[in-house]
């Protein structure tokens, strides 16, 4: 489901970065594409957090924390970095958006991965 929900994600980038490139900004161009962001949320956060606590049952209430912690920490990071590459257009949104749905797709990849 993690990997689901990375696909999706790095689909919805794509459809973001090819309607705003083809359509031009809209409402739409950037609320539609917001709903397959909370699609691919949903499918691969739940699943990532049960992974996580599922390493070491003694550490669960850790590896909870982390996670959580990481699913906070991110995506204001992201925005911090959005910011700081602003040019007026919607090409830095675009890239960053596209950039961290795509390492979301590898990490839960390489975390599918290291389980076999």
């Amino acid at each position: 489901m993690t990997i689901l929900g990375g696909v999706v994600g790095v689909a919805n980038g794509a459809l973001l970065v090819g309607w705003l490139y083809f359509g031009g900004v809209s409402m739409a161009a950037l609320y539609i594409p917001g709903i397959f962001v909370g699609l691919a949320q949903g499918l691969a956060r739940p699943y990532a957090q049960a992974g996580a606590m599922a390493v070491d049952t003694e550490l669960a209430g850790s590896a909870s924390g982390a996670v959580v912690f990481s699913q906070f920490f991110w995506p204001a990071a992201l925005q911090q970095f959005t910011g700081l590459l602003a040019d007026g257009s919607w090409v830095p949104m675009a890239t960053v958006h596209f950039a961290a749905m795509t390492a979301a797709l590898l990490a839960g990849w390489m975390a599918a991965r290291a389980e076999r």
